[in-house]
């Protein structure tokens, strides 16, 4: 038997192929979506650090505004939110140089993994 010219072949793919296509194209669009709980979650958590983050440059912005001195008033707590999802709270120190206040503001909350947290500290001269 003779073999015919490349011109002269059926020109297409064959069932095989198409199927073996179909497949890998399959297996990639189910890890897309495997993947796509996992980056909500992410996108959740993340949204709620940047939150955490808005209410303790909050804090720091009206403590040094005010210019107060809270290193002797102890530590304060609040709930930005007024509820129990985040706790905030806010103290100072005066360390060994006199004339300077570290001023900490630290934003709490929970996650299915555990508590979560958000420091700021800030030095200003008294």
């Amino acid at each position: 038997m003779r073999r015919r010219p490349l011109s002269q072949r059926p020109r297409g793919m064959s069932v095989i192929e198409i199927l073996i296509a179909y497949t890998v194209l399959l297996v990639a669009v189910l890890a897309l979506l495997g993947s796509l709980p996992m980056a909500a979650q992410q996108h959740s958590s993340g949204v709620t650090a940047n939150q955490a983050l808005y209410y303790a440059e909050q804090k720091m912005d009206e403590l040094i505004r005010n210019d107060t001195k809270i290193s002797t008033s102890g530590e304060f707590q609040d709930l930005p939110l007024n509820d129990n999802t985040m706790v905030r709270t806010w103290k100072g120190e005066i360390g060994n140089d006199t004339a300077v206040e570290t001023i900490t503001v630290k934003v709490t909350w929970l996650t299915e993994h555990g508590q979560r947290e958000v420091v700021l500290r800030s030095y200003v001269h008294i």
